[in-house]
């Protein structure tokens, strides 16, 4: 699995909300068991009473998501128990919570696929050239009885090799539904990078609107994450833009990137064997 964050226009999402995302990866065969934690946060406004807010729930979540080895589910069940306590007490302190804070909690073990989330944040799932829009799924689930302003529900599923999984903030998902980017993104065999940008670039105008995160989990390399997400800031309102055959050679670059630093290397060793000699 790879993870790749794309900031939309980061200048104009910092000056109007908040959107970050952090992944708590397992270190160890204990944590394996239980499978990696990913968080979507987003606020509609975002000052240092959220600011300090933020910080203290991280600490809090990373104290609490592997203390249990129960079975996924269970676990998943507990932790949401835990976040909601903690929400409702922030809240009764006098942290503007409800209707600012929006909160996905996702959770992977190995094509087991669970998440859970406060607010308009989208979940989109592309699988065999189709789009599945998770979060109207959730939208009919939600007659269930409320037992908590906060987290009341649990999303389960199954991830397939090949599947892309996108999830961004309301705002940014309206305009790229509207201009079709999931839909050109879904024609291509494998995901890439490179081509999202193409497909970004061609509605370079229409995005110059685009403020938030899109962060998309690639499965085409199987279900496994040990590494921190590719983070990418796009900016579309900028006049000027590297252009996008620069991100081709940086992906040639990477893939040979062992035999340019060994040339540079030896070049180095005899530039400094000509000059003391």
């Amino acid at each position: 699995m790879n993870i790749f964050e794309f900031y939309f226009n980061p200048k104009e999402t910092k000056k109007n909300i908040f959107c970050q995302h952090f992944s708590f990866l397992p270190k160890n065969l204990y944590e394996e068991n239980i499978g990696p934690f990913f968080l979507f946060v987003s606020f509609k406004f975002f000052s240092p009473k959220e600011k300090l807010f933020l910080e203290e729930f991280l600490r809090f979540f990373k104290k609490e998501f592997f203390k249990n080895q129960k079975n996924q589910l269970t676990v998943f069940k507990d932790i949401l128990k835990k976040v909601n306590y903690f929400l409702e007490e922030k809240t009764k302190e006098g942290i503007p919570l409800l209707g600012n804070l929006q909160l996905a909690i996702i959770n992977f073990k190995k094509q087991n696929f669970i998440f859970s989330k406060i607010g308009s944040i989208d979940f989109f799932l592309l699988r065999n050239k189709k789009i599945f829009d998770l979060a109207k799924k959730i939208k009919i689930k939600k007659r269930d009885k409320i037992i908590s302003p906060f987290f009341n529900y649990i999303f389960l599923g199954k991830i397939l090799k090949h599947d892309l999984l996108f999830v961004m903030n309301d705002y940014l998902a309206d305009i790229l539904t509207k201009e079709k980017i999931l839909e050109e993104t879904k024609k291509q065999t494998s995901f890439s990078e490179t081509a999202f940008r193409k497909i970004l670039h061609s509605k370079k105008e229409k995005l110059k609107k685009a403020m938030g995160l899109c962060v998309v989990f690639d499965f085409s390399s199987g279900f496994e994450q040990k590494e921190e997400p590719i983070s990418r800031l796009l900016s579309f309102i900028k006049e000027f833009e590297l252009p996008f055959f620069f991100y081709e050679y940086l992906e040639k670059f990477k893939e040979k990137k062992e035999l340019i630093l060994i040339f540079l290397f030896l070049f180095v060793l005899f530039l400094g064997l000509i000059l003391f000699s």
